[in-house]
Protein backbone atom coordinates (compact mmCIF):
# COMPACT_ATOMS: atom_id res chain seq x y z
CA UNK A 1 0.00 0.00 0.00
CA UNK A 2 1.52 3.42 -1.02
CA UNK A 3 1.39 5.61 2.12
CA UNK A 4 0.15 9.92 0.72
CA UNK A 5 3.46 12.24 0.65
CA UNK A 6 3.61 15.60 2.76
CA UNK A 7 4.95 17.98 -0.22
CA UNK A 8 5.49 21.53 0.32
CA UNK A 9 5.87 23.81 -2.39
CA UNK A 10 7.32 27.67 -2.10
CA UNK A 11 5.92 30.00 -5.58
CA UNK A 12 7.05 33.51 -5.57
CA UNK A 13 4.55 35.04 -7.85
CA UNK A 14 4.89 38.79 -9.00
CA UNK A 15 1.93 40.15 -11.45
CA UNK A 16 0.93 36.29 -11.93
CA UNK A 17 -3.11 37.43 -12.20
CA UNK A 18 -4.82 34.25 -13.90
CA UNK A 19 -1.74 31.98 -14.51
CA UNK A 20 -0.73 31.66 -10.59
CA UNK A 21 -4.29 30.44 -10.54
CA UNK A 22 -4.61 28.09 -13.14
CA UNK A 23 -1.13 26.53 -11.56
CA UNK A 24 -2.78 26.28 -8.68
CA UNK A 25 -5.51 24.16 -9.81
CA UNK A 26 -3.28 21.78 -11.66
CA UNK A 27 -1.18 21.11 -8.63
CA UNK A 28 -4.68 20.59 -6.93
CA UNK A 29 -5.25 17.75 -9.46
CA UNK A 30 -1.81 16.12 -9.71
CA UNK A 31 -1.91 16.18 -5.68
CA UNK A 32 -4.07 13.24 -5.78
CA UNK A 33 -4.44 11.65 -2.16
CA UNK A 34 -0.75 13.40 -0.99
CA UNK A 35 -1.29 16.08 1.63
CA UNK A 36 0.47 19.28 -0.82
CA UNK A 37 0.81 22.72 1.41
CA UNK A 38 1.70 26.15 -1.37
CA UNK A 39 3.31 28.75 0.12
CA UNK A 40 2.92 31.90 -1.77
CA UNK A 41 4.87 35.11 -1.46
CA UNK A 42 3.19 37.91 -3.68
CA UNK A 43 5.95 40.02 -3.93
CA UNK A 44 4.66 43.61 -4.54
CA UNK A 45 1.72 42.64 -7.24
CA UNK A 46 -0.53 45.14 -8.72
CA UNK A 47 -3.09 44.06 -7.91
CA UNK A 48 -2.40 41.27 -5.02
CA UNK A 49 -2.23 37.93 -5.70
CA UNK A 50 -5.73 36.44 -4.32
CA UNK A 51 -5.06 32.73 -3.43
CA UNK A 52 -8.52 30.53 -5.37
CA UNK A 53 -10.58 28.14 -3.73
CA UNK A 54 -8.91 25.27 -5.04
CA UNK A 55 -8.85 22.37 -2.07
CA UNK A 56 -5.40 22.77 -1.52
CA UNK A 57 -3.96 24.30 1.66
CA UNK A 58 -2.23 27.71 0.65
CA UNK A 59 -0.18 29.82 3.17
CA UNK A 60 0.05 33.40 1.25
CA UNK A 61 2.52 36.66 2.30
CA UNK A 62 2.74 39.43 0.72
CA UNK A 63 5.49 42.17 0.21
CA UNK A 64 4.53 45.67 0.68
CA UNK A 65 6.91 46.41 -2.26
CA UNK A 66 8.57 44.07 -4.82
CA UNK A 67 12.12 42.98 -3.42
CA UNK A 68 13.25 39.84 -5.81
CA UNK A 69 12.64 36.48 -6.28
CA UNK A 70 15.61 35.75 -3.59
CA UNK A 71 13.52 37.47 -1.26
CA UNK A 72 10.25 36.00 -2.06
CA UNK A 73 11.64 32.19 -1.48
CA UNK A 74 13.57 33.53 1.83
CA UNK A 75 9.90 34.28 3.65
CA UNK A 76 8.46 31.32 2.15
CA UNK A 77 11.23 29.19 3.90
Amino acid sequence: MRRALIIAVLMPAYNEGERLSETLRALAIYAGEHELTVFVVDDGSRPAVAAPRTGLRIVLARHAINLGQGAALETAR
